[in-house]
């Protein structure tokens, strides 16, 4: 398991299909996929061909070994007190093995929750399908993680050239800055979006630390806003899902200060900040720089109160990694999330 306290790499890649009616004869392709979108069909064939590239960690088939060897033991205590108060009787083949029929439907738990996810230290990359054509690539290295998309890509692609002949074929496959400015463009209320340039050094270095992480994020983005008739500057934005963004917002104490009263700057930069997440609906990250002991201390328990996260300049790129694999790996999992986890093996 990657901690935070180590280097990591991770990248979003969003695959879709042609909408293409499907021929009637092919319609049993589909039969082990009830409720998925037909395009996490690419997804699993490929797993499935492939079993000796991956080891499959699979939550929901862990849980089902457990509960099917609990429902036999149960099974056996009683077919052992039967046939002790009824000898005369072969009770043992009358109670049925019904560990054969458990059933997993978490969709009908609205609330339950799984436990976290641990996987093997000797793994590289691994890849989460964390919605029906929405990947999470996530690895010690870039270089790493990127091969695993490639190879990924190259898959699919191959499998396209033989399953367009029953109506499903590959439409695209992307990541990074592009699949991040497709999150956003279609979030609802964004009207479009523009972009700037870093505005000064600390801005650049705080984007630059970030994509040591990811290329799975968008700088310096003007979001125009459907209502209200506003826009606002994000200089890191992060979609990792239509509903959970990170804003991060690097502030230099100097240059602050130059711009606002000094009686308004705690206020204001947090306010501020506040203001522009909430408009995304995203959770707000402030860096700051140069801030003296006593303002900082101030300044965060504004932060506190409005809940936007506020971090220094000495350690913020590992609390920043650690805010990433808490939106990527949340410490509990809701059950609306994947319980598959591919892991690859180089």
């Amino acid at each position: 398991m990657i901690s935070n306290r180590e280097k990591f790499y991770f990248d979003l890649i969003a695959y879709g299909i042609k909408r293409e009616r499907t021929p009637r004869r092919y319609e049993r392709v589909y039969r082990h996929y009830p409720r998925a979108p037909r395009a996490r069909y690419f997804f699993d064939k490929v797993i499935a061909e492939n079993r000796k590239e991956f080891d499959l960690i699979s939550v929901r088939k862990e849980l089902r070994k457990v509960l099917s060897k609990g429902c036999n033991e149960i099974r056996m205590k009683l077919s052992k007190k039967l046939n002790r108060a009824l000898p005369f009787l072969d009770v043992s083949g009358r109670i049925p093995d019904f560990g054969e029929y458990v059933r997993l439907d978490f969709e009908e738990y609205e609330n339950v929750s799984l436990p976290p996810f641990y996987f093997p230290k000797h793994s590289s990359s691994l890849v989460i399908p964390k919605s029906h054509n929405i990947l999470l690539v996530i690895s010690r290295e870039k270089k790493s993680a990127i091969q695993l998309i490639k190879y990924i890509q190259s898959k699919f692609e191959e499998l396209s050239i033989v399953s367009k002949d029953f109506g499903l074929e590959l439409d695209f496959f992307i990541g990074g800055q592009k699949l991040q400015e497709k999150l956003l463009t279609t979030t609802r209320n964004v009207e479009r979006i523009t972009f700037e340039k870093p505005k000064n050094d600390f801005e650049k270095e705080v984007i630059k630390a970030c994509r040591k992480n990811t290329d799975s994020l968008l700088s310096n983005v003007n979001v125009y806003f459907k209502e209200p008739q506003e826009n606002s500057e994000y200089d890191i934005l992060i979609t990792f899902t239509p509903d959970d963004k990170i804003i991060i917002e690097p502030t230099d104490y100097e240059r602050l200060k130059r711009e606002l009263p000094r009686r308004k700057l705690k206020q204001e930069l947090i306010l501020r900040t506040s203001d522009s997440a909430r408009l995304l609906g995203a959770k707000a990250i402030v860096v700051a720089k140069g801030f003296p002991a006593q303002t900082f201390s101030d300044i965060k328990k504004i932060a506190d109160s409005r809940g936007v996260v506020l971090l220094n300049e000495e350690d913020y790129e590992l609390k920043i990694g650690a805010e990433f694999l808490e939106h990527l790996l949340p410490r509990r999992m809701p059950v609306e999330l994947p319980l598959e986890l591919a892991i690859h093996e180089e």
